[in-house]
């Protein structure tokens, strides 16, 4: 698919009022079929695919419900899940992405495209967000000590990085010793062996889970002790947010 059929198709599937909003500062961000759902990516780059603007609008709601002061993102690309939840963040929350840029649509390189990750830059600013927000371009999760020395614990962890060779599952494992009590998780592409693995290791670990109907399965886990909230299932924000999600999976 051409550049200017793929960006038609995703300003006509693209729903929401942030995501719709979100779609300009992305200038360069195309649909990658002509599906009602359809997936994105950069034109300009191969390899990664960013999350469908349903799947990308219930990380934002997530983020929304759970104000988090800190954020994790495993596998940015171009920042269009990282625009959504840094969107929902509280004004003194910090995202960071970690990407090392060697994903391309033949597998790993061994050096990361500084092209890639200015791009994510010019996107997070033309997106309004100038600050609030910082990337590591060093592998996860190798990196994930020194991000939590500067960011603190981690309280919610988005992974979405490469999905082969039980990297989401050392992703997770990685996150899983930086993070803070009551530290949710979001995985996606739950349909791929490797990530369900990672997803595996959440559940034995106590996490309950919730997998949505969406292009490329995204899933959430939660800890299963809240002290706050004594032995129910989920915490609070759970019903309102399944509210928020219910909204978006209805739009067009």
């Amino acid at each position: 698919m051409n550049f200017v059929h793929g960006r038609r198709i995703a300003r006509q599937r693209t729903s929401g009022a942030v995501s719709g909003a979100l779609l300009e500062a992305f200038p360069r961000l195309m649909a990658t079929s002509d599906e009602q759902e359809p997936a994105y990516r950069d034109a300009d780059f191969t390899g990664p695919i960013a999350a469908t603007w349903k799947e990308a609008s219930i990380l934002h709601a997530l983020v929304k419900r759970l104000k988090p002061k800190t954020v994790v993102e495993i596998g940015s690309a171009s920042g269009w899940t990282a625009a959504h939840m840094r969107a929902a963040m509280p004004q003194d929350g910090h995202l960071i992405c970690v990407d090392p840029f060697i994903e391309t649509a033949r597998g790993l390189v061994k050096e990361g495209s500084q092209a890639a990750a200015n791009r994510l830059y010019e996107n997070m600013e033309r997106a309004g967000f100038p600050d609030g927000w910082g990337l590591h371009m060093q592998p996860s999760p190798y990196i994930l000590d020194r991000v939590a020395e500067f960011l603190g614990k981690f309280e919610f962890v988005f992974v979405d990085g490469w999905h082969s060779d039980g990297q989401p599952a050392r992703d997770v494992e990685g996150a899983l010793a930086e993070a803070a009590e009551g530290c949710v998780f979001a995985l996606h592409d739950m349909h791929m062996t490797d990530v369900a693995d990672a997803g595996m290791l959440l559940a034995n670990k106590g996490y309950h889970y919730h997998r949505f109907n969406t292009r490329h399965n995204l899933a959430i886990f939660v800890p299963n002790t809240w002290p706050e909230n004594g032995p129910q299932k989920f915490p609070k924000w759970w019903l309102p947010f399944q509210r928020d999600v219910n909204t978006i999976m209805v739009q067009a």
